[in-house]
C-alpha cells in the first residue's frame, strides 16, 4: 500500500531543512490571527503600529499584518493574542495560531529556491503579500538573511519536500 510508504510529517517547529547550502527553520512562538474587513480599524485595536505589508516586504520583529486581498490580511504579532471573534465596528478576527506556519528560509541557495518556487515579479511587488509558491498560496516577506513564508498548515509538508529537492 502507498499510503504505509509516506514518511510521518514534520512537526512545525525547529529547524526542518538542514543542508550545508539551505536551512528552513520554524519561526514559532509569534501569534496568528485572520483579521477581516476594516483593516485599519482591526490592526489599530489588536496591535496598534502593526504595518500593513505587500509581496516580498522586509518584516519586522514587531506586529506586522500581511495583506491577502483587500480586506483581509494575516496579522502576525510576537506572541498569540486573544482577539475577539465576532463583527464589530466593520471588521473582525479569527485567531489562526494553528492554522498557519512561518518558515524562515535561509543560506547561499535561499534566492535560488525563491525563483525557482514562483513565478511572481517580487521586483514589482503587490500590495497583497500572498503569492503560489510551489504550487500552493503562500504569503511572503523579506527576513535579514532569506526570506519567510507563510504556509497554511495542512501543506506545510509539501512545501518543506520541495523545499528540501529545491
Amino acid at each position: 500500500m502507498r499510503e504505509t510508504a509516506w514518511p510521518p510529517a514534520r512537526r512545525a517547529e525547529g529547524l526542518l531543512i538542514d543542508r550545508p547550502r539551505l536551512k528552513a527553520s520554524a519561526a514559532s512562538g509569534r501569534g496568528h490571527t485572520l483579521i477581516s474587513g476594516d483593516l485599519d480599524v482591526a490592526t489599530t485595536v489588536l496591535a496598534p503600529g502593526a504595518s500593513m505589508l505587500g509581496l516580498y516586504a522586509s518584516a519586522p520583529d514587531a506586529a506586522h499584518a500581511l495583506r491577502i486581498s483587500r480586506d483581509s490580511a494575516l496579522l502576525v504579532t510576537r506572541a498569540p493574542i486573544d482577539p475577539p471573534e465576532d463583527w464589530r465596528g466593520g471588521w473582525c478576527a479569527t485567531a489562526l495560531d494553528d492554522g498557519w506556519t512561518a518558515i524562515d528560509v535561509s543560506g547561499p541557495d535561499a534566492a535560488l529556491a525563491l525563483a525557482q518556487g514562483t513565478s511572481a515579479d517580487l521586483e514589482a511587488g503587490s500590495a497583497s503579500a500572498a503569492v503560489l509558491f510551489a504550487g500552493f498560496r503562500c504569503l511572503l516577506s523579506r527576513i535579514p538573511d532569506g526570506f519567510r513564508l507563510y504556509v497554511e498548515r495542512p501543506w506545510l509538508e509539501a512545501v518543506l519536500t520541495w523545499l528540501d529537492g529545491a
